[in-house]
């Protein structure tokens, strides 16, 4: 008996210590930001999810239930990509309410995963080699991003790099979620009712190695990156080593926290007209060409980005080619909070940095720029970027 009194008194003991360690270290709440004036050489942009796992593979939501998480979210957009072989017929685009919902497919190849859009019901299952699996989603008219490339888990993890992905995930909630020690997942866990999208952002941390790997890449060739939700809304609770194998689980992250936490801007070249099929065009061709961005909206929200590039009075957005006439100007425009450090890269090396909302920097030699955005406070080890470009291809091949 005494024994077990101590050992009750002990465990209320470490529950009032993870309680008090949740309250100090409390994420705080995301910065709101003022709404710029509109510019009115600026193309619309649409603010929407990638990468959302339904309950026609892993996930727990219906594809309603998703589409309302995201509409209370403010999302335009949601890609779902449930686990497959394409060899399916893929749902056509359709709005729910005013978020328009795309049928995609995340395919498992000897090498990782690899997400493909835009595609239709394809002649024959996809799977296999990962680079066979590459060759036949551009061959089939697919768009196709290599998955969570830095996941703990060796089945998810993408390493076949000599393929020719057309896009990489620069950033991948899930992959931040398996990073993290339980110890440091403990606390999340009752910060969490209290400030879901700022708890699902506070375990993040910049990818160091995805982005010098995506780097090294569009040295080469154009890369788009994108952030992926790879949302789920199933923690499992059985400890097996993939949470979505469990048959115990709790719905959190939820979908419409994930959906807060961050996003993806579309830069489109149209607005969206109401009819789903046209505009999931309009939307995936925005992506092939990477005129995207991230924003961390856990951090800042809202957010907008201009970034451009203008030589010999032609102007390049993310993502396109400029042809180099002999010198350039790359230009930010953008809001954001008190102490905004931007971040310059060129070719994966830093070449500019300031603190403003922003600027202009003359280019000397040709190069792959892109930029990211720094706001004071940000989580993680190195911090976690709020705001990530595509790259703009000055004068390469």
């Amino acid at each position: 008996m005494f024994r077990l009194k101590r050992l009750w008194q002990l465990a209320a003991v470490l529950a009032a210590a993870v309680l008090a360690w949740s309250a100090a270290t409390m994420p705080r709440e995301a910065v709101r930001l003022e709404w710029p004036p509109p510019a009115p050489d600026e193309p619309p942009v649409v603010r929407g999810a990638y990468h959302v796992h339904s309950r026609a593979s892993d996930g727990t939501g219906t594809m309603t239930e998703i589409a309302e998480a995201a509409g209370r979210a403010g999302l335009q957009f949601v890609i779902v990509t449930d686990h497959g072989d394409g060899f399916r017929d893929p749902a056509p685009p359709r709005y729910y309410g005013r978020v328009l919902c795309i049928d995609a497919v995340e395919v498992s190849t000897t090498d990782g995963h690899y997400a493909a859009l835009g595609l239709g019901r394809v002649p024959y299952p996809l799977g296999g080699e990962a680079r066979d699996v590459v060759e036949d989603v551009a061959r089939l008219g697919g768009f196709g991003i290599a998955a969570h490339p830095d996941s703990s888990k060796r089945d998810l993890r993408w390493t076949e790099w000599e393929a020719p992905v057309d896009a990489i995930e620069w950033l991948n909630a899930d992959s931040q979620w398996r990073d993290q020690d339980r110890w440091r997942l403990l606390p999340a866990l009752f910060q969490y009712p209290f400030r879901p999208e700022a708890t699902v952002v506070s375990i993040f941390d910049r990818p160091d190695a995805v982005l010098r790997r995506w780097d090294a890449m569009t040295r080469e060739r154009r890369v788009v990156g994108l952030a992926a939700a790879d949302a789920h809304a199933r923690l499992g609770l059985g400890g097996k080593s993939d949470p979505y194998d469990e048959r115990l689980y709790l719905k959190l992250p939820s979908y419409e926290a994930v959906f807060r936490a961050f996003a993806l801007r579309a830069e489109l070249a149209a607005p969206f007209s109401g009819r789903a099929t046209q505009d999931a065009h309009v939307l995936l061709d925005a992506l092939r060409q990477g005129h995207v961005y991230t924003v961390i909206d856990g951090l800042a929200s809202p957010a907008v980005l201009s970034f451009t590039a203008n030589s010999g009075g032609v102007t390049a957005r993310q993502g396109d080619a400029l042809r180099w006439q002999g010198a350039a100007t790359v230009r930010v425009a953008a809001n954001g909070p008190a102490g905004q450090v931007w971040r310059l890269f060129s070719n994966g090396r830093v070449v500019h940095e300031e603190t403003s909302r922003s600027f202009t920097w003359p280019v000397r030699e040709p190069g792959v720029f892109r930029v990211e955005a720094y706001v004071p406070g940000a989580p993680g080890t190195p911090p976690l970027p709020w705001r990530v470009s595509n790259p703009i291809y000055i004068g390469t091949p």
